[in-house]
């Protein structure tokens, strides 16, 4: 039995020119008996390049690129942080890289803001959400509506989904006010809902509405903050809407929700509940999708609840209600099974 040395590589002894050291080298190289696996494919030959006839040399090489020691490898990068990668642990595309059309296996990877621009001029036909769990968000978002004074949707996109909570009402709003951070669909919106009012507006501190003016109801629907990025911007924006919302109004938004093993499958979805677990959270994904034959994509985010608990915890809103629904079928489901739906209200001044 050869018996493996815990040294790291760079303090190798010097193994000798026999069979059994190179044997020794090898069974190193392939199982992680020395140093940091990740760099023994290339230390390990740069010390044994003094030591070792050149015909064993070439066999120490083609051992490193076993796949067993291709595996090693790949679990180290993955352990390793990426410096300058991510926005605090995630590993996800950085702010300097959304300010840039890139181009990634042939996809153009672009801000939000412009993806929605692109489909804004036939967005329908590219809205691949469940009807079912879309009519079951709308039911609960109208019981808070109907016969609210005012109502402002933020995200509206080209405005047929707040048309149809509009057809929904029984008592509408005095006010109504739509609005978006898209160029393009804000255009969209005033096509489709010519008599009501629509700007555009990103959740900025910058608002267009007159100083003091708030609304009964707020809505974002259709995971409005998972196109904002990286997360400070997420808790800047929701302290730029808590001014807009009256004292007894209502904050409605839902998430997509990273634990939702019906929606991404149990494998990807336990993988993000154990790196939740570890404190190594992976909340960034990509969307995709194909417009005049081209492939375009955007970073989204995935939340998960306990993420959007703190993140409004810290905005200033008490969270009164969480619902989760099928994506599927529209039904109730839990944290596990379904898309989330929170209700919330200011928090009171202390």
């Amino acid at each position: 039995m050869v018996k493996t040395h815990s040294r790291p590589v760079g303090h190798l002894p010097r193994h000798g020119r026999g069979p059994a050291s190179l044997r020794a080298a090898r069974a190193d190289c392939t199982t992680g008996g020395v140093g940091r696996p990740r760099r023994l494919g290339e230390s390990l030959v740069v010390h044994a390049r003094r030591n070792i006839r050149p015909e064993g040399l070439a066999r120490i090489r083609g051992s490193c690129t076993t796949p067993a020691a291709r595996r090693i490898r790949r679990r180290s990068r993955r352990r390793a942080p990426r410096r300058g990668r991510g926005m605090g642990t995630n590993r996800c595309i950085s702010t300097i890289r959304l300010r840039r059309i890139s181009t990634r296996g042939g996809r153009r990877i672009v801000k939000s803001d412009e993806f929605y621009d692109q489909l804004s001029s036939d967005y329908a036909s590219f809205n691949g959400v469940s009807r079912h769990y879309l009519a079951a968000v709308d039911r609960a978002a109208t019981h808070h509506i109907d016969g609210a004074k005012s109502w402002l949707d933020i995200g509206t996109g080209d405005g047929l989904r707040a048309a149809s909570l509009l057809d929904a009402l029984r008592s509408r709003p005095q006010e109504v006010t739509l609005c978006d951070s898209s160029a393009g669909m804000v255009a969209a919106a005033k096509r489709n809902l010519p008599q009501e009012r629509v700007t555009q507006w990103g959740m900025t501190k910058q608002t267009p509405f007159p100083p003091g003016q708030t609304f009964a109801v707020i809505t974002l629907l259709g995971n409005v903050l998972g196109h904002v990025h990286p997360k400070e911007f997420r808790l800047e924006q929701l302290a730029a809407i808590r001014p807009l919302l009256a004292d007894n109004g209502t904050l409605l938004l839902d998430f997509n929700n990273r634990w939702n093993t019906r929606a991404y499958g149990m494998r990807r979805a336990g993988t993000n509940i154990l790196r939740d677990l570890i404190r190594r959270p992976h909340s960034t994904f990509t969307a995709t999708k194909c417009i005049n034959g081209e492939s375009i994509s955007t970073p989204v985010y995935l939340g998960s609840p306990r993420e959007y608990r703190l993140l409004l915890s810290k905005a200033g809103f008490h969270i009164h209600n969480v619902t989760y629904h099928h994506y599927t079928t529209g039904e109730h489901a839990n944290p596990l099974t379904g898309q989330g739906l929170i209700q919330a209200t200011k928090k009171e001044k202390s």
